[in-house]
């Protein structure tokens, strides 16, 4: 199994144990994109393995393409996912985030 795959199954693991359900992963020439949705809300989550292929909607609708590469770490924001990401230094290896890191995880 590559590293992908089990990033993909470690945060469909910890959306299941949130209260996600209806969990979608959707596997496209651009990645993986994972979404579910809890009550009256809902999460959405891409993991692209070119973050330059990966695009925006402009205002008029149509696609714009990256061009500048962004070093970036965005922490889901579910409930108990910061210390999960916190107690398992793996999960974080696997998710790119520096353990120089972790102390801004909040």
């Amino acid at each position: 199994m590559d590293k992908d795959q089990k990033l993909v199954e470690d945060i469909s693991a910890l959306l299941r144990e949130a209260g996600y359900t209806g969990l979608n992963v959707h596997n496209d020439h651009n990645g993986t994109l994972l979404n579910a949705t809890r009550d009256k809300g809902g999460v959405v989550l891409r993991l692209s393995p070119d973050m330059q292929k990966v695009g925006r909607r402009t205002e008029g609708g149509s696609a714009e393409a990256r061009t500048i590469r962004a070093d970036v770490h965005a922490v889901p924001v579910m409930e108990g996912v910061a210390e999960q990401i916190r107690a398992n230094p793996e999960l974080a290896k696997a998710m790119n985030i520096p353990a120089e890191h972790l102390k801004y995880i909040m």
